[in-house]
């Protein structure tokens, strides 16, 4: 699958979120009915596995739809929770965005965020000068919402 890159900085989310109507989850369910037959009978099914039934339990697939109008800070913190790299195609769980065009679901972007070193005649950086750097940007990006 490839992902799309979405900046984290509130410009770029800012062209989202006014179009977004509703959130759309989408899970699938294990439904396993009660098993009402006698004690017995339950504990030679476990001694003999090969002589009792099919089990139950069947999968059912879920969409819910919520309408929402959700702030900068939860459509980043959904896109972050939800949107993965390592996601099969094939999987019905996921996460979107329901707007007038349809729905975008999280899976397809990954968040990113860039931080600008100076660049200067060090061939590495210590842990401690990257961290500055990195407590810095988090302090600008949090006095921008």
């Amino acid at each position: 699958m490839k992902l799309r890159s979405l900046e984290t900085t509130h410009t770029e989310l800012g062209k989202l979120i006014p179009k977004i109507t509703h959130i759309v989850r989408r899970e699938t369910i294990i439904i396993n009915p009660n098993d009402a037959r006698a004690d017995w009978l339950k504990t030679f099914s476990t001694l003999v596995p090969f002589v009792s039934g099919k089990k139950n339990t069947r999968t059912r697939q879920i969409e819910i739809k919520a309408e929402a109008k959700p702030s900068l800070n939860e459509v980043k913190e959904i896109i972050e929770k939800y949107s993965s790299e390592d996601r099969e195609k094939r999987l019905w769980d996921n996460v979107g965005f329901a707007t007038d065009k349809g729905i975008t679901w999280v899976d397809k972007y990954r968040m990113r965020d860039i931080l600008n070193v100076p660049s200067e005649d060090y061939s590495t950086y210590s842990a401690a000068y990257i961290y500055e750097q990195i407590s810095h940007k988090e302090k600008n990006s949090f006095l921008l919402y």
